[in-house]
């Protein structure tokens, strides 16, 4: 299998921007590009002393390439996603109000490495993307705004005594079924820690084993979730201290 080094990832890219600039000047070095990368993966807590060969450069095969090189052009683009997202302090979380530069990306990455990479390879690494970035969930919570948007317009030419009438009952059934979800993910949420605490005494393991050796997809959808679950808690402290008054143990020692 063929490989292309980070440095001649790099020179392609400076040569994309150059062929782009209209005044003949580099718009954009390749140790700016490289310089990138090291950030990138810094920001994801990766030693990149691991990712060098014996004369200190970086290889990476056919697929990581296409898709590392699709990377760091978004990581370039100042008003792309990945940049806010790494660089700056505009994105502090995702959530719906961040959707549409979200959305750009993903799209770019897909014609990034569509006809670059076998369909399943350019597969492997969106659905790794979206996994990551929450972003399949994200599109459900914009199509639920747009909906609500939507079922607001269209009390228009109704009765104004309607529109509040019909309004308000779709608001009681949303915190009809706020309450539900409330109830079911604390059970849900005391079950798991209840499990994963048993886990660790019987087997004397300090961590859950999901097959993580095999460093498979579950195990790591296992991982994301007790990661999510943790936050959760330390967001919801009322929750958080009902599960450790129960279990006699702090979530932290429980899930970490």
């Amino acid at each position: 299998m063929s490989r292309m080094s980070l440095h001649a990832i790099a020179k392609e890219i400076e040569k994309e921007y150059f062929n782009k600039s209209e005044c003949g000047e580099v718009l954009l070095s390749y140790k700016t590009v490289e310089r990138r990368f090291k950030q990138f993966i810094q920001s994801f807590n990766i030693d990149i002393t691991f990712l060098k060969d014996e004369k200190n450069a970086i290889y990476l095969s056919q697929t990581e390439s296409v898709f590392v090189k699709g990377i760091l052009t978004e990581s370039i683009d100042k008003n792309g996603f990945l940049y806010k997202l790494l660089y700056t302090d505009e994105i502090t979380d995702l959530n719906p109000a961040t959707f549409e530069d979200l959305s750009g990306f993903m799209n770019n990455m897909y014609q990034h490495m569509n006809g670059k990479i076998s369909d399943t390879d350019r597969d492997f690494y969106m659905v790794d993307l979206n996994r990551n970035l929450s972003y399949s969930a994200l599109l459900e919570c914009h199509q639920m705004h747009a909906l609500i948007d939507a079922l607001f317009a269209n009390t228009n030419p109704m009765l104004y005594s309607q529109q509040v009438y019909l309004l308000s009952e779709f608001r009681k059934k949303l915190e009809k079924d706020f309450a539900h979800s409330i109830v079911t993910i604390t059970l849900q949420t005391t079950e798991l820690a209840e499990y994963i605490k048993d886990y660790k005494i019987v087997t004397g393991e300090k961590h859950m084993n999901y097959g993580d050796e095999l460093e498979s997809d579950t195990a790591k959808e296992y991982r994301q979730r007790d990661r999510d679950v943790l936050m959760f808690l330390e967001q919801n402290p009322l929750i958080k201290e009902h599960i450790e008054t129960k279990l006699n143990m702090t979530i932290e020692e429980i899930l970490q």
